[in-house]
């Protein structure tokens, strides 16, 4: 599937970098000069917009927790937990980066059909950290359950300031 991503990415998400180390280009080169015909990246631009203002929109709640269990839905104190649950993730979701985190994801899962992203606790900051990759740079591995258990990234470069940073 690598050559058919690849051909993908060039015509219909030319502003990403490079598929692999092969592919140079200088500066003020267009990307671009494969493409003739716009209406493909348009109508991923419109599909992504749409997903991100209609499915997962900051200024509409999207989610609702729930028990499956209606009678213990019913209980007010349960009911009132789960509330209280769902406005303090929608609080997380709102004060960090997610929201903008998701305009990458939705036009990497329409194109090349791989969405890789990353979110975890920033103990820093008191909220959630979001990372969007490459779609070549991850690699997944799954269990016998056929459930994710290694999230590996790979093939990228890391800045000399970065890599400092990282083994202070």
């Amino acid at each position: 599937f690598e050559p058919v991503k690849k051909e993908v990415v060039k015509l219909l998400r030319p502003e990403l970098p490079e598929w692999d180390n092969t592919e140079v280009y200088n500066a003020g080169q267009k990307r671009n000069i494969d493409v003739f015909n716009a209406a493909p990246q348009e109508g991923l631009e419109t599909w992504a917009d749409g997903m991100q203002g209609h499915l997962a929109s900051a200024s509409m709640p999207w989610f609702i927790y729930r028990v499956k269990n209606q009678k213990i839905n019913d209980l007010p104190e349960v009911r009132k937990w789960l509330a209280h649950a769902q406005e303090v993730v929608a609080d997380v979701m709102g004060q960090g980066h997610y929201y903008s985190h998701l305009n990458p994801i939705f036009r990497d899962a329409g194109s090349v059909g791989g969405a890789p992203g990353w979110i975890e606790l920033n103990m820093k900051k008191d909220g959630i950290a979001c990372l969007n990759f490459h779609p070549r740079e991850i690699f997944v591995s799954l269990n016998h359950q056929g459930e994710v258990d290694q999230f590996l990234r790979g093939n990228y470069q890391l800045s000399a300031l970065s890599a400092v940073k990282a083994f202070e």
